[in-house]
């Protein structure tokens, strides 16, 4: 073989090499992915990864001793410095069952240079009673009939017959504790007989429960029913199992959170016609969401309006500046920086003293990203981010403009974070009965907490009203 066969068989080889070589550092970058870099939860980072090596200076004791990052000290767990304090608010007079009144005892008292106050320094203590429970017995009048002998009983009143054994509130508390602490039946029934001296079937807190998603269906449709009316929506989808006598069942639980309540419904489905069921095909309004497919079709084929989500494309942005490629590492690098820019005149977008300089510094920086993705990187990963965002520059950027639109997702995640930590706890729902009592409680229960409502009070109305046979209270 001549000299130049055998370079340009070399450089064959190389080319292979180096191609086999970027196929390879991709796959890695793609394996190392976090959720610093992609949509993968914090729980998926399995291992922490170690500071590097400037971050922890010599001598300091890093994440097991009294120093953390950059050499600080690790906070102490409570108030930190510069933040308002928050203590209880003490209980009112009408509250109090007993008080006792303390003075120094004889021959320890202050003399007569010392002056008492008219009030005094005052420690509450809260304590369970020997019995919490408020026993009733009902009793009805039975009569004998003096020829036949035929017994005849005073009937019972048709909403103190459905209430069955336990009262509306210690039924709402039932479901509270199934709900929203996540507890099991086996774990109801030993807390009611431990701590209340109650003993109760796991099947009647299974009845109980079933009762309180019932009571809960009439706010729970008169929700839903409103959703199409409301200007700005954010959507959000998690995994969910549901058991039923096959085996699991791969279902979604979606969310849809608007101003003043929020609404989950547990579908077999991922598909677009979801958003179709939850918000209309006639929808109007501003859609808030990631950018999954599902999300994109149905503001696509319908009237509605994408805003979408900057948390999930920062990450994607931050993937890109990991791989070994210097020119894109260069390019997202610089991105990421005209980004932070973008949201550090958002941040000061209260300060109407500056407030037009604020919002010139957010369209100015709107600019600087759309020249940027103009001229992208020369790399799949590169080109296909720079596209969606000039595709979809009008939804992204839609926040700059509109007050009512956040530039983050974070109002369906936060709503869907409660349901996530029920499915790791309690593997899902049993079935058809036990997912619509899911997306009932949920529903009420992050309702409750956006009008600062308390739920244990909402869930005692509505039982008590549903067991008379009265109109539930809505929430709207």
């Amino acid at each position: 073989m001549d000299k130049d066969a055998r370079i340009a068989e070399l450089e064959d080889q190389n080319a292979a090499l180096l191609r086999r070589l970027a196929e390879l550092e991709a796959r890695v970058a793609a394996l190392s992915k976090t959720s610093r870099t992609s949509s993968k939860p914090p729980s998926s980072d399995i291992v922490k990864p170690p500071p590097p090596p400037e971050s922890t200076p010599e001598g300091s004791k890093g994440a097991s001793g009294d120093k953390g990052k950059k050499g600080k000290k690790k906070r102490k767990p409570g108030g930190q410095p510069g933040h308002d304090k928050h203590t209880r608010t003490p209980f009112a007079a009408e509250q109090i069952d007993q008080a006792y009144d303390y003075d120094f005892a004889p021959g320890d008292t202050p003399g007569d240079d010392w002056e008492a106050f008219d009030d005094f320094h005052v420690l509450q203590q809260v304590e369970l009673r020997d019995n919490p429970l408020l026993i009733t017995e009902h009793r009805f009048m039975r009569y004998r009939h003096r020829v036949t002998g035929q017994i005849l009983t005073t009937p019972v009143p048709e909403d103190l017959r459905r209430q069955g054994l336990l009262g509306p509130r210690l039924r709402a508390t039932t479901a509270l504790l199934k709900g929203r602490c996540h507890v099991s039946y086996r774990q109801v029934q030993a807390f009611y007989r431990d701590v209340l001296g109650l003993d109760v079937s796991t099947g009647q807190l299974a009845k109980v429960v079933k009762q309180c998603g019932d009571a809960l269906g009439e706010p729970y449709a008169e929700l839903h029913a409103k959703l199409c009316d409301q200007p700005v929506v954010n959507v959000d989808e998690t995994g969910h199992r549901e058991q039923d006598q096959h085996g699991n069942t791969r279902s979604w639980l979606w969310c849809a959170v608007a101003e003043r309540f929020s609404v989950f419904k547990v579908v077999a489905s991922r598909a677009a016609k979801v958003l179709e069921e939850l918000l209309g095909t006639d929808y109007r309004g501003i859609v808030g969401s990631d950018f999954f497919s599902a999300y994109r079709k149905f503001v696509a084929e319908g009237q509605a309006q994408a805003a979408y989500c900057w948390a999930h494309l920062v990450r994607e942005v931050r993937y890109l500046t990991t791989l070994s490629d210097k020119v894109v590492v260069r390019w997202a690098t610089k991105l990421l920086d005209e980004i932070k820019a973008l949201f550090k005149a958002y941040h000061r977008r209260d300060e109407r003293v500056n407030f037009r300089d604020n919002f010139r510094g957010q369209h100015k920086a709107r600019d600087a990203i759309l020249k940027r993705v103009r001229r992208p990187a020369q790399r799949k990963e590169a080109r296909t981010l720079a596209d969606r965002i000039r595709t979809h520059a009008d939804a992204y950027f839609l926040f700059i403009d509109d007050d009512r639109v956040e530039p983050t997702n974070n109002k369906a995640e936060r709503a869907l974070r409660h349901a996530v930590i029920d499915r790791r706890i309690t593997q899902g729902t049993r079935g058809q009965p036990g997912s619509r009592w899911l997306e009932r409680f949920l529903t009420i229960h992050e309702t409750c907490r956006q009008q600062d409502r308390p739920l244990l009070d909402y869930l005692v109305q509505a039982i008590t009203h549903h067991t008379a046979g009265k109109p539930v209270p809505g929430l709207v």
